[in-house]
């Protein structure tokens, strides 16, 4: 027998995918949480929800849930920090970014959204360094590449640049 309060989480998982009618993905998401406020994934999805519909305060609402639910997981803190970065908070998001680090240093995305943190922060060294994490990771990561190199370009270190470009075409193009 299926649980009558996960239907609500499908529908509104449907709803999401389809990318239409959010606002009824989020009722239906609010209406689970209300009879099981434990269901951390109803809470991820309805962030997700939020951050479509451009409500980034009710979406780290919801992040923090996740956060507090799911403290040593770094889905949470990933997640919230994105949001973070979103709305512009990037000591914000870099602190939580940090934490999803240090949860799952294995994870190259996680390196990849701090590297922006760092770089729309002013720290370009540290953006090249998280870049460079996220490639060592996962060597077809053509975003890290390019961001990479607009990295070196602004520290004027060219020719690293046009290293890290040029593979980027060369992902972009083998991915074609």
């Amino acid at each position: 027998i299926v649980d009558p309060s996960t239907m609500y989480f499908f529908r509104g998982l449907a709803l999401f995918k389809k990318g239409e009618d959010l606002s009824t993905a989020v009722s239906d998401y609010s209406l689970l949480i209300k009879a099981r406020p434990d269901y951390v994934d109803a809470y991820t999805n309805r962030a997700a929800c939020f951050l479509k519909m451009g409500e980034y305060t009710k979406a780290l609402s919801d992040f923090d849930a996740v956060v507090a639910l799911r403290p040593g997981s770094a889905e949470g803190f990933y997640n919230r920090g994105v949001a973070n970065a979103m709305r512009g908070a990037q000591s914000l998001a870099i602190a939580d970014l940090s934490r999803a680090i240090e949860l799952n240093p294995k994870d190259p995305l996680i390196y990849y959204e701090r590297g922006i943190g760092f770089r729309f922060s002013g720290d370009v060294e540290r953006a090249i360094s998280d870049y460079s994490a996220a490639i060592n990771l996962r060597p077809d990561l053509e975003s890290a590449y390019h961001n990479r190199g607009n990295c070196f370009s602004v520290l004027g270190r060219h020719q690293e640049a046009i290293r890290d470009f040029t593979k980027a075409i060369e992902l972009r193009a083998n991915a074609l």
